[in-house]
């Protein structure tokens, strides 16, 4: 059973309530105050915190108090927020990060991907690879501009709402030669374009399922320094 602790909402609250997530056995429960329920995930050890940014209070701050504290900084935090927020929300450390208006099937989503996989990792690799994407609506041709253990950074033609759920093909130079990987993930992040800013429109994905192969594959693309091993593809080719 997975327990979730957040800010007390009440709309939110029965939100979740009423969700596949409370009849499939999820502890479900809110704090009063920020500062409340910093305290309370220090005594519960919730295995998900649950932040809405309408709840009158900073968002980035309550995810960096929770992030600072080593007994607190494993546990994945998903916050619902405006657009001016998703950015602050994701460098204070959020793992996860959906706009409003959100719904609830894409809020049980996230939550879910959140309690199957471990917290995001700290290094990640820039890269400049071709990516197929495979979604519900069909398949997008797009670019892999970083990766992590627990993630990626993807930019694509179309976009693509969070809370979908996707099927990752991809390429990754390894010294011995290329190595194609397979992966399901989940969109946490929209990043939209905006003019004069110097941010690159895409998706931020959360990995929901690696095979032990390419988990392998992934972890020694991002950990190791390659000699030799090109990150762009050159000819512009997409995988296959």
């Amino acid at each position: 059973m997975s327990r979730v602790l957040m800010v007390d909402n009440p709309a939110l609250f029965r939100m979740l309530d009423a969700s596949f997530l409370r009849r499939a056995g999820w502890d479900i429960t809110a704090a009063r105050t920020p500062a409340d329920l910093v305290d309370r995930a220090r005594r519960a050890a919730p295995d998900l915190v649950l932040l809405d940014s309408r709840d009158g209070f900073d968002a980035p701050g309550c995810v960096r108090l929770l992030k600072r504290d080593t007994d607190l900084c494993a546990i994945p935090v998903l916050v619902l927020a405006g657009a001016a927020e998703a950015g602050p929300c994701e460098s204070a450390g959020a793992e996860a990060i959906l706009t409003h208006p959100v719904v609830t099937a894409a809020v049980e989503t996230a939550l879910c991907a959140l309690a199957r996989i471990a917290p995001r990792h700290g290094h990640r690799r820039a890269a400049r690879l071709p990516a197929r994407v495979s979604t519900p609506d069909g398949q997008l041709r797009g670019r892999l501009r970083d990766i992590s253990a627990s993630g990626a950074f993807l930019t694509l033609p179309q976009p693509v709402a969070a809370g979908t759920t996707l099927e990752l093909h991809l390429r990754l130079p390894l010294p011995e030669g290329g190595r194609d990987i397979d992966a399901r993930a989940i969109v946490v992040r929209e990043v939209g374009v905006e003019p004069g800013s110097p941010r690159i429109a895409g998706v931020g994905v959360r990995f929901t399922g690696v095979g032990g192969a390419a988990a392998s594959i992934i972890d020694r693309y991002v950990s190791l320094d390659f000699d030799g091993v090109v990150d762009d593809a050159g000819s512009g080719e997409e995988t296959t």
